[in-house]
């Protein structure tokens, strides 16, 4: 599940490793490019301890030989969002693995829609939001009901994303308040203000001319 903030982008995403014949020691992943590691828990959100073997490479050491399943949740981030138009997404890899499936779900940042990028995004396939969400609850158990694209993967797979600002939709019902004293006056004014498409993120007045 990628998170797109206005900062950076965090990418939260559950594993299960499983050998097909024999036993494992670790777990290698393949970092994506443009992320960073931030930690790595089991199901229970336990932290694990991992290492940075290479450049690009995470790695998990087990307590002993498992022919699994090893159940994993990695905590990743990016220095990019909402401030560059364009987020390019991937999930990480398990080395050697021979098959490799799974779900992304993308929540875009508030005021802001996404576009794929098809030219550049490739192995994924379009799915529903609710199928990714109910995906979420088993594995990360956190389906966000803000995701606003979901996709299903196999293989290796990037989806590129434009990010484009929603003009804002708005309604203001101001009431006032105007106290005159001997000495002074006292003008109160407050707001409902109500928001239906994009975001507000501030307000200008005409104020009179006292």
């Amino acid at each position: 599940q990628a998170e797109i903030l206005p900062d950076d982008v965090v990418l939260q995403v559950g594993q299960t490793v499983r050998a097909l014949q024999g036993t494992f020691r670790a777990v290698t992943i393949s970092i994506p490019a443009g992320f960073k590691v931030d930690g790595v828990t089991d199901k229970s959100g336990t932290p694990l301890s991992f290492n940075l073997p290479q450049v690009g490479k995470a790695l998990v050491p087990l307590p002993s030989e498992t022919s699994g399943p090893v159940d994993l949740v990695w905590q990743l981030r990016s220095t990019i969002g909402a401030g560059n138009p364009k987020v390019k997404l991937a999930p990480p890899m398990v080395d050697e693995a021979v098959r490799q499936d799974g779900m992304l779900g993308v929540i875009s940042p508030e005021g802001f829609s996404l576009r794929v990028i098809d030219g550049e995004s490739h192995g994924l396939e379009r799915i529903g939001a609710a199928t990714f969400r109910r995906f979420a609850d088993a594995v990360l158990r956190q389906g966000d009901s803000s995701v606003s694209h979901a996709f299903s993967f196999e293989g290796t797979c990037q989806v590129s994303l434009e990010l484009q600002r929603v003009v804002a939709s708005f309604l203001v019902r101001p009431s006032y308040e105007l106290t005159i004293a001997a000495d002074y006056a006292e003008f109160i004014a407050t707001l409902d203000l109500r928001v239906f498409r994009g975001a507000v993120e501030s307000l200008q007045f005409k104020w009179p001319k006292w």
